[in-house]
Formats: C-alpha cells, sequence, structure tokens
C-alpha cells in the first residue's frame, strides 16, 4: 500500500502551505512521514509513506492521501 502525505501543493489553483517556507515544510512533512511509516511498519503493516507536493488525482499513484 502506497500512502502520501499531502502538506504543500505546489502546482495548481490551489496551493496550500503549512508555514510559507518551503524548507521548512519539507522538513515537517518529511519527518511527519517517516515517523508514519515506522509507526506501521512496527504494527506490521507493509507500507510506503511519501509526502507529495505535486497533488493530481486525475493521475493518482497512492492508494490513501493525508
Amino acid at each position: 500500500m502506497i500512502i502520501s502525505v499531502v502538506g504543500d501543493i505546489r502546482t495548481g489553483k490551489i496551493q496550500p502551505t503549512l508555514t510559507g517556507n518551503e524548507i521548512v515544510d519539507n522538513a515537517l512533512i518529511a519527518n511527519y512521514s517517516n515517523q508514519l511509516q515506522k509507526s506501521l511498519e512496527a504494527s506490521g503493516c507493509n507500507v510506503t509513506v511519501t509526502p507529495e507536493h505535486f497533488l493530481d488525482l486525475h493521475n493518482a499513484d497512492s492508494d490513501k492521501y493525508i
């Protein structure tokens, strides 16, 4: 299963950010993604958690979005 964490979208009509600082947003989303993956793996789930910066639901690759 692939889970994408959406926190800042860099293209398109809607471009929400967490802090407005791309470097800080990258670090926050990467840390959250890493911690989520570790927690899910510890529970026995076979998942890949990735940050998503270019959300396009018409070409969705992930099974779940957060």
